[in-house]
């Protein structure tokens, strides 16, 4: 009986761990961008197209990233189940030196950048300042 109860817990923390790991991968609790937004850079008919307006509204401000002010910021190793567990928490000033670096153009190219989860050696995950 203790085996079976034991076994069942195991069982159970690892399904409770990779359900929470493949939330965060794939940001299932990330809202969904607003009509304007989606108008503005998903309905191209070519790549080229959507390239020329990243490029050209990279330094917007109404699309400045993050929209809201970063309490701090997660890094997980890009390996499933074990990147909850790996996880590093950046202090404030680390993160707000990688939230400068995001937002500057100097440092990305259009081509440069990872569309995909699985192309990322590293996700970088944004937590908002709770009010």
């Amino acid at each position: 009986m203790k085996t079976i109860i034991k076994t069942s817990f195991l069982t159970l923390s690892v399904l409770l761990i990779s359900f929470l790991d493949f939330k965060d991968r794939y940001f299932f609790d990330s809202k969904i961008f607003d009509r304007e937004i989606q108008n503005t850079f998903f309905n191209f008919e070519s790549e080229e197209d959507v390239q020329k307006m990243i490029e050209k509204s990279f330094n917007n401000p109404k699309y400045k990233f993050p929209r809201k002010e970063v309490s701090y910021c997660k890094i997980y190793k890009n390996q499933f189940l074990i990147s909850r567990i790996t996880s590093k928490t950046l202090n404030q000033k680390d993160t707000k030196k990688l939230v400068n670096l995001l937002n500057s153009s100097e440092n990305f190219d259009y081509y440069e950048t990872t569309w995909d989860v699985n192309e990322s050696e590293y996700l970088f995950r944004f937590f908002d300042k709770k009010k």
